[in-house]
């Protein structure tokens, strides 16, 4: 923003519309430097639309969609603006996969022109179904090779977080290696709360498979199912996977973490200090632990730019992720680039 008097005190409103037609909306005050000027590259704006009026109800941005951006200073719009949320480039193609066809339930997001690429498998949490969230195209659009994967929740799978095979990821992981496209030995494994989980014991089990992974909020145990305790939550050979420490010393490759210090569903900042502690202990520093003190678990969602929500109507019921919008988009807008970085330098 440029043109505005020394020092003038304004308010910026982004605006556009997401999920269902509603109007997503933010409003933040800017004070001009010295010459007139606002630079809002780091402001997080986009981060922190929600509703209007607002409600808590998981409406959410579309994958492309017109914004507009308005100046406002003593009760008049002084200019206005439009731009586009960008999110998987046209250049992407993306296939549907399914059980009955692949043996496995995803979407393959498949950039152009890409040859003997680093490739990523991407799993979400215990939301089920496909991750949510814009990662698998912005990664995409990166250049990365992404399958996006369900494990449960979605029909041919269990509708349940409960007794999923460790088998049925290692035949999703085979699949991605034969394509074309994918480097076999530079596949990632990313997910995030159950599915930082998951990533930290795929990795551990098949260390032939992944090369690295990549877990946000995510535990630095094996926990049982969040329907019945009483059930485990994964298996392996059929036999139920015990609720122990994660042998994440196994991993073959690099491994990046990612937690939030005020993460109210559960200790992720710990858990991560636990993974790079027990990492580091066995004698490697292939280790990358970024803790963010203010952020919740909505760290979580990967991507930047896009917003969550401290609270989430669930399947379990209303969750509390702790955190704040602005500390947990600052913990996504710094964790992202490094991210890329983390990736482009596999080998």
């Amino acid at each position: 923003m440029t043109g505005l008097a020394s020092r003038q005190r304004t308010t910026v409103e982004v605006a556009e519309v997401g999920f269902g037609g509603r109007t997503l909306a933010v409003r933040r005050q800017f004070q001009a430097d010295r010459k007139g000027v606002v630079d809002l590259r780091r402001s997080g704006l986009l981060a922190l639309v929600s509703p209007r009026p607002w409600s808590n109800d998981g409406t959410l941005p579309r994958f492309t969609r017109n914004l507009r951006v308005s100046v406002l200073a003593s009760g008049r719009r002084l200019a206005t603006a439009k731009s586009v949320r960008f999110v998987t480039s046209s250049s992407v193609t993306i296939v549907d996969q399914r059980p009955a066809k692949s043996g496995f339930y995803g979407e393959y997001f498949r950039p152009r022109a890409t040859s003997s690429h680093a490739a990523v498998v991407l799993v979400g949490g215990s939301e089920g179904g496909l991750p949510n969230g814009y990662a698998a195209g912005l990664l995409a659009s990166h250049g990365y090779p992404v399958l996006a994967l369900a494990y449960f929740g979605v029909p041919g799978l269990p509708p349940q977080l409960q007794r999923i095979p460790l088998e049925y990821f290692q035949r999703a992981i085979s699949w991605l290696a034969k394509q074309p496209e994918v480097d076999p030995k530079r596949i990632t494994l990313i997910g995030s709360s159950r599915g930082g989980e998951a990533a930290l014991l795929i990795g551990a089990t098949y260390p032939q498979l992944v090369r690295a992974v990549a877990a946000y909020v995510p535990s630095d145990r094996v926990y049982p199912s969040p329907i019945n305790p009483g059930v485990p939550a994964w298996t392996l050979s059929r036999k139920p996977v015990s609720s122990a420490l994660i042998a994440v010393e196994k991993i073959s490759g690099p491994v990046f973490l990612v937690g939030g210090g005020d993460d109210q569903l559960w200790p992720s900042s710990s858990f991560v200090s636990n993974v790079a502690k027990r990492i580091r202990d066995h004698g490697r520093r292939d280790v990358t632990a970024l803790n963010y003190a203010h952020a919740g678990h909505g760290a979580g969602a990967i991507a930047p730019n896009l917003p969550t929500t401290p609270t989430i109507n669930s399947r379990y019921g209303l969750l509390f992720f702790g955190g704040t919008p602005s500390a947990d988009a600052a913990a996504r807008a710094d964790s992202w680039p490094r991210l890329l970085r983390f990736l482009s330098q596999l080998r």
